[in-house]
C-alpha cells in the first residue's frame, strides 16, 4: 500500500501501538493479530479479511523507515490539510470581505454626510430662532399696543387694526406664535411696528414658542453630531480594516 493510501487509515490503531511504537512492538503486534485473524483461527467473518488486509498495510508502512517517516510527515499535516480551504473558497471570501468592507464604508460615509446635513440645518435653525427672537424684541420694545381684530384674507387670515394716525392696516397673523390661530371676529392684542405698521407680533408671552424651536434646533445639532462622529469613526475603522 503507498502512502497516500495508508494515510487514509490509522496503522497505529489498526495495530494497536503507539505512534512511539518500536519495530520490535510493532511486530509483536501484527504477529498477534494475525494469529487472531487467520481464516484457520476459526473467528473470521466478512470483515475478517477486510480487517487483516488494513493490518498488513499497517505492518509494512510502519516496519519500513523511509515509509513510516513519510506516513508519520502525512499524518502530522492530515488536520492543517482538513481545515485548508481551496483557492476558490479563499478568493469568495475574501470577495466577500471587500464588499462587507466596501458596504462598512460607504453606511459609515452616509452617517457622515448625514450628521454634517444636520448640524447645517441645526445651525439655520437656531440662527432662523435668534433673529425672531431679536425681531420679537425689537417690535415689542419699539411698538404700539393695539387690538386688532381676525379677519378673513385671500391667503389666510389677517389683523385689520388701525394707526395711532388713523390708518387702517391689514397685516397678516404671526404664524410663529406658539398659540392657535385666532378665529375669524377674534380680538387680539399685538404690537405694531410703527415704522412698518404690517410688521406686528401678538402681545403674548412667546416663552413656549422659542422653548419649541430651540428644542427642534438643538435636536437638530445634537443628532447632527452624533451621526457625523459615529460616520467618521466607523470610517476610519474601515480604512485601518483594509489597510487604507
Amino acid at each position: 500500500m503507498r502512502v497516500r493510501e495508508a494515510a487514509t487509515i490509522d496503522c497505529y490503531a489498526e495495530l494497536g501501538v503507539s505512534a512511539t511504537a518500536s519495530r520490535a512492538e510493532i511486530t509483536a503486534a501484527f504477529r498477534s493479530l494475525v494469529k487472531e485473524l487467520h481464516p484457520d483461527s476459526g473467528t473470521t467473518d466478512d470483515g475478517t479479511a477486510e480487517r487483516l488486509a488494513r493490518v498488513t498495510a499497517s505492518y509494512r508502512t510502519l516496519t519500513a523507515p523511509d515509509l513510516r517517516a513519510r506516513y508519520d510527515e502525512t499524518r502530522r499535516r492530515a488536520p492543517a490539510t482538513a481545515g485548508a480551504t481551496t483557492p476558490r473558497a479563499a478568493s469568495s471570501t475574501r470577495a466577500k470581505q471587500r464588499s462587507h468592507e466596501f458596504l462598512t464604508a460607504k453606511r459609515a460615509k452616509w452617517f457622515a454626510w448625514s450628521g454634517a446635513i444636520f448640524i447645517v440645518a441645526g445651525i439655520a435653525a437656531a440662527i432662523f430662532v435668534v433673529s425672531l427672537q431679536a425681531r420679537d424684541a425689537d417690535v415689542r420694545a419699539h411698538g404700539r399696543p393695539v387690538v386688532a381684530t381676525a379677519i378673513s384674507r385671500g391667503d389666510g387670515i389677517g389683523l385689520a387694526f388701525h394707526t395711532d394716525a388713523g390708518k387702517r392696516v391689514i397685516a397678516p397673523e404671526p404664524r410663529k406664535s406658539g398659540i392657535g390661530d385666532p378665529s375669524i371676529g377674534d380680538r387680539v392684542r399685538i404690537r405694531y411696528d410703527p415704522r412698518h405698521p404690517t410688521d406686528v407680533v401678538l402681545d403674548v408671552d412667546s416663552t413656549a414658542r422659542d422653548i419649541t424651536l430651540w428644542i427642534v434646533a438643538l435636536k437638530l445639532l445634537l443628532g447632527g453630531a452624533v451621526l457625523l462622529v459615529a460616520g467618521l469613526w466607523r470610517l476610519r475603522r474601515a480604512r485601518h480594516a483594509t489597510g487604507g
